[in-house]
């Protein structure tokens, strides 16, 4: 995935480095970009208290991460890298973070989850939610321009995460049950502009520009993570929400075939090869993700325990060689090779780059 790119550039990033002494004393670490498409990133000593929390009720691993990249990517159309640096979210505290996943009731009117005596959808008329909770977190991310010498929050960015899979009841009957995009859309759309009045009380975030995103959890033990449903840019006025089209799926998969057939049979033709060069077991697996149904990125994992040095780099120098046989350019690839479930090479080939770089971790 791009957070892989992402982390070995803050490797890389942490050594260009540069401190600050604000005027109230409190020390501003910014850590530079390694290109034009990166944000610098201020780092204020004292981290988001929300952190932990944040962590904990994110589902998994795979959306822990989508989700900071894809509200990151997306921030860019409206906070540009060239003029704005990136910080970790401090507008929203932790105790506005337990009142707002909380119901809303007379005692929490800023709640973001359904009243317990109101009813929500269910795209069925004799299928009743039982005491639904779509929003779990809220995750925020800050903007900074540099104004006299000093960092000043000029935007931020929050993304509403939505739990599709509730509880449903048909008479005596209990099951879980997912949710349409429709359904989450329609709520998260209405909740997001509660939230953004929320942030207008807020003396930090009362002027400045704010984007708000709707993303959509993967499903528990699966692959794949979650995926934004929609944006809205809130400046003067109340605007629109915008509907996203993002997908993630296996390959192989019969939602991977249908969505994109060449690179489908690519990533086959690869993942035959592989396995007929490897003498031993081998697990091979990929997750594409699409938007509006044009895959942007390939994510291959390759379990393997190799049983000498040589043997390893061989493979390794092999899968390179293997990725320029896919003929379209049009999208990130990453192989992971993992042993033992840790990961020991990564393997990435940019878009419109026949350059690849393999970068060895142990």
């Amino acid at each position: 995935m791009k957070i892989r790119r992402l982390l070995i550039c803050l490797l890389i990033m942490m050594l260009v480095g540069c401190s600050k002494e604000t005027d109230d004393g409190v020390k501003t670490t910014v850590i530079s970009k390694a290109d034009s498409s990166s944000y610098d990133v201020i780092v204020p000593i004292d981290m988001n208290e929300s952190r932990e929390y944040h962590e904990q009720h994110q589902n998994s691993d795979e959306d822990f991460k989508n989700l900071g990249n894809r509200l990151m990517e997306l921030s860019k159309e409206y906070f540009p890298t060239s003029s704005y640096v990136m910080g970790e979210g401090k507008v929203i505290t932790y105790d506005d973070l337990m009142l707002l996943i909380k119901r809303e009731s007379e005692a929490n009117e800023i709640g973001l989850n359904p009243n317990r005596n109101e009813e929500i959808p269910s795209g069925s008329d004799n299928v009743k939610i039982v005491n639904p909770i779509l929003v779990s977190d809220v995750i925020e991310q800050d903007y900074y321009k540099k104004v006299d010498g000093e960092y000043v929050l000029a935007g931020m960015s929050v993304a509403v995460f939505m739990d599709p899979f509730q509880i449903a009841s048909t008479g005596s009957t209990t099951y879980t049950t997912t949710l349409s995009d429709d359904i989450m859309f329609e709520y998260g759309s209405t909740m997001a502009r509660k939230l953004e009045r929320y942030l207008r009380t807020k003396d930090e975030s009362k002027r400045i520009p704010i984007l708000i995103t709707l993303y959509v959890k993967g499903e528990i033990g699966s692959y794949l993570p979650g995926y934004m449903l929609g944006k809205a840019y809130f400046v003067d006025r109340s605007p629109s929400f915008e509907r996203l089209n993002e997908t993630w799926a296996l390959l192989p998969s019969s939602t991977a075939q249908n969505l994109d057939l060449e690179n489908y049979n690519q990533f086959a033709n690869f993942k035959s090869a592989l396995s007929t060069f490897i003498v031993d077991d081998v697990g091979i697996v990929g997750i594409g993700y699409y938007e509006n149904q044009v895959l942007q990125e390939l994510n291959i994992t390759v379990k393997y325990s190799p049983k000498t040095y040589v043997e390893y780099m061989t493979i390794v120098n092999y899968c390179s060689q293997l990725l320029n046989n896919f003929v379209n350019d049009t999208f990130d690839i990453t192989v992971e090779f993992e042993n033992q479930s840790e990961t020991t090479a990564i393997v990435l080939k940019n878009s419109g780059n026949k350059d690849i770089q393999i970068v060895y971790l142990n």
